[in-house]
C-alpha cells in the first residue's frame, strides 16, 4: 500500500511539473521561478526512486543536492515576491553564503551518505520564516490583494506546509533512523510526512489552477 501511495505522490508531482511547463509562457516571473521549483522537485523524486529500484539502498546524495537547489530556487522566489510588494530585502549575498555553507556541510561535516540534518533543517526553517514574513506583508499591503497574486500565495502555503514537517523530521533524521527495533515509529514518521506532502502537492495544483484562471480573467479584462 505504501508503495502505491509513493507512486501516486510521484505521479502528482510529475503532473504538477507538466502543468507548470504548459503554463510557463503565461506565468509572471515570480510564478516561473516556482514552476522551476516544481520541476526540480519532480526530477529529484524520479531520480531518488529510480536509484532505490535499481537496487541501491542509499539515495541520500540526492537529498544533499536537492537541499542546495531548494535553497537557491526558494530564495529567488521569495526575492521576486518581496519585489512585487516593494519590500527591500537583499537576497543576493544570502544565496552566495548559504550555498557555500550547504556545500561545505556536505563535504566536511555530514557525508552525502547520511542525512544532511544541519543544512536541510536550516533551509526548511528559512523557508518557514520567509513564508511567514511574506504572509505578514501581504496582510499589511492591501494594494496587492489582487487576482494576480493568488497563485503565489498558494505556492507559498504549499512550501510552508511541506517545510514545517520536513524541518522537524530532518532536524532529528539521523536520530530517528538510528532507532533499532522501532520500525513502527519510523514508519509512522514517514507516513506523517507523506500525508503532509499529499496536502502540499494538492495546494500546489490548486495554485496552478489559479494561475490558469488568472490568465483567462486578465485576458478577458483587457
Amino acid at each position: 500500500m505504501e508503495g502505491v501511495l509513493v507512486n501516486i505522490l510521484i505521479g502528482l508531482s510529475i503532473s504538477a511539473a507538466v502543468i507548470g511547463v504548459f503554463l510557463w509562457r503565461k506565468a509572471s516571473k515570480v510564478e516561473q521561478v516556482f514552476i522551476l521549483f516544481i520541476v526540480n522537485n519532480s526530477i529529484f523524486e524520479i531520480l531518488s526512486t529510480m536509484v532505490i529500484r535499481l537496487g541501491y539502498t542509499n539515495n541520500l546524495p540526492f537529498v544533499h543536492a536537492y537541499t542546495l537547489m531548494q535553497f537557491i530556487l526558494m530564495t529567488i522566489f521569495f526575492s521576486e515576491c518581496f519585489k512585487v510588494l516593494k519590500v527591500k530585502i537583499n537576497f543576493k549575498w544570502l544565496i552566495v553564503f548559504g550555498s557555500v555553507a550547504i556545500i561545505a556541510n556536505s563535504i566536511f561535516i555530514q557525508s552525502i551518505f547520511i542525512y544532511n540534518s544541519n543544512s536541510k533543517s536550516l533551509v526548511d526553517l528559512y523557508v518557514i520564516v520567509c513564508s511567514l514574513l511574506l504572509f505578514i506583508y501581504l496582510i499589511k499591503d492591501r494594494k496587492h490583494d489582487r487576482e494576480e497574486l493568488k497563485p503565489s500565495v498558494s505556492f507559498t502555503a504549499s512550501t510552508y506546509l511541506a517545510s514545517s514537517i520536513s524541518f522537524v523530521i530532518f532536524l532529528f533524521g539521523n536520530v530517528i533512523m538510528s532507532f533499532e527495533g522501532e520500525s513502527e515509529i519510523i514508519n509512522l514518521v514517514w507516513d506523517l510526512r507523506m500525508g503532509i506532502n499529499f496536502i502540499a502537492i494538492f495546494i500546489t495544483l490548486f495554485g496552478l489552477k489559479q494561475l490558469y484562471y488568472k490568465n483567462r480573467t486578465l485576458a478577458l479584462s483587457k
